[in-house]
């Protein structure tokens, strides 16, 4: 059987426009993507410029292009390298994420697909490569943040609906439970039933995308308190949905039972310096009370002292009262001594006379007495007064002074109740 000429051209004319076309698409892949060829010995026959300006290779570089200098020392081992070349010689394919070296000694990360072709009796080994350094640095950056959380933090992963996925060792350690007694456990088994009464909505606020933080009070396995400085940090898929929610907590247990300590410690402080300040206030008012009356006693003393004086003085007069009676006592003596002694002369004639000169001699002679007497008298009250006098003198002395240690006392005790009102502001404002 024969094909008709017509058919045969037909034929060729449609495997030529297919040839056109597959051309087409290996030139724009040429022009547009990372695009390499190499021989079985690893050597670059062709090099795309994309290809070229990732790596930064000139294209004149081109012939001496080596795929094997690519080769990330610290990355992939000599043999690693060997092992995969060789699969591919073998006529393997490969694709996956690789870490290639440019010509300035940098290190790209490249998606790459590697497949061979075996045409007109020669092995190529063709190469796309699609440029990822970018998002693989993140990536490393976040695995770096992400390490670093989970070495000094308690992290612990939940579902959207606060079931436990997965929880770090620090986290564990904290709880006092193994991974294998929470994993598939709700939430709720931390904290206390007053958590959930006061944050019934917790889990759902969570699922709608919303962030928690703060200090929050949990129970770990012993049945003790503990204190979390935590953040509840939902995380998204691509559309937007939660798909979990991650953890990151910090112990501070210690710190906010040293907080309440001192709360606690402050509160008494407050409450002392309240009692010392009424204290001190009674104390001063109490003290008022006695500067008040000792202010009285001293005028009071002031007064007696007073009266002593004007009594030593009206002693002084009396003496003066009596010397003059005595004065004239004596001289009355005299007087009937001398009329005694005329009516003696005078006889019988002055006999009723020498009567009444004697008794006023023996009246002068008892007034003369009673001077003496009062003289004495007058004498020791003068100086019972003067001693009484020198005694109010001391007793105003010791009321002065006692009086001006009252007011230092005063003086100490309106510092007292400063300070203790000082005291107990300052501490009441820290505990704001």
């Amino acid at each position: 059987m024969f094909v008709s000429s017509s058919r045969y051209n037909n034929d060729i004319s449609a495997l030529r426009d297919e040839s056109q076309g597959l051309l087409g698409t290996l030139d724009a892949f040429k022009n547009n993507m990372a695009y390499a060829i190499y021989s079985t010995d690893g050597q670059c026959t062709y090099a795309s410029p994309a290809l070229l300006s990732i790596l930064s290779y000139p294209n004149s570089t081109v012939a001496s292009f080596s795929h094997a200098a690519m080769r990330v020392e610290g990355i992939e081992t000599e043999s690693q390298y060997k092992a995969f070349w060789q699969r591919l010689v073998n006529g393997g394919s490969f694709s996956d994420t690789v870490a290639r070296k440019t010509a300035l000694g940098e290190t790209k990360w490249l998606k790459a697909s590697y497949v061979t072709v075996n045409g007109n009796g020669s092995v190529e080994i063709h190469a796309i490569y699609h440029d990822i350094t970018e998002h693989e640095q993140a990536y490393f950056e976040g695995k770096a943040v992400t390490d670093a959380l989970n070495k000094s933090m308690a992290v612990i992963e939940f579902e959207p609906d606060g079931t436990i996925i997965t929880a770090n060792e620090n986290f564990t350690a904290t709880v006092k439970y193994s991974l294998s007694d929470i994993q598939g456990k709700h939430h709720r088994m931390f904290c206390n039933d007053k958590f959930y009464q006061d944050n019934p909505n917790f889990w759902d606020n969570l699922a709608r995308g919303n962030f928690s933080s703060g200090q929050f009070e949990r129970v770990d396995a012993n049945g003790n308190t503990l204190w979390l400085e935590a953040t509840y940090n939902p995380v998204f898929d691509g559309s937007g949905r939660v798909t979990k929610v991650i953890k990151f907590a910090s112990n501070i247990t210690d710190a906010v039972n040293e907080k309440h300590a001192i709360a606690q410690a402050a509160e008494l402080a407050v409450s002392t310096a309240e009692e010392t300040s009424q204290i001190a206030a009674d104390g001063a008012s109490s003290l008022q009370r006695s500067v008040e009356t000792f202010d009285a006693a001293l005028s009071e003393v002031e007064e007696t002292n007073q009266l002593m004086n004007e009594l030593s003085e009206q002693s002084l007069k009396i003496e003066t009262i009596v010397t003059t009676i005595s004065g004239i006592a004596e001289q009355t003596n005299l007087l009937a001594l001398n009329a005694a002694i005329e009516a003696a002369r005078a006889g019988d004639q002055g006999r009723g006379f020498a009567v009444v000169a004697d008794e006023v001699r023996q009246l002068a002679q008892r007034t003369s007495h009673s001077t003496v007497e009062i003289e004495s008298v007058v004498a020791e009250n003068r100086k019972l007064a003067d001693k009484s006098t020198k005694k109010m003198a001391g007793v105003k002395g010791s009321v002065d002074q006692n009086s001006q240690q009252i007011a230092q006392v005063q003086s100490i005790i309106d510092e007292i109740q400063k300070g203790a009102l000082n005291v107990s502001e300052t501490v009441s404002d820290i505990l704001r």
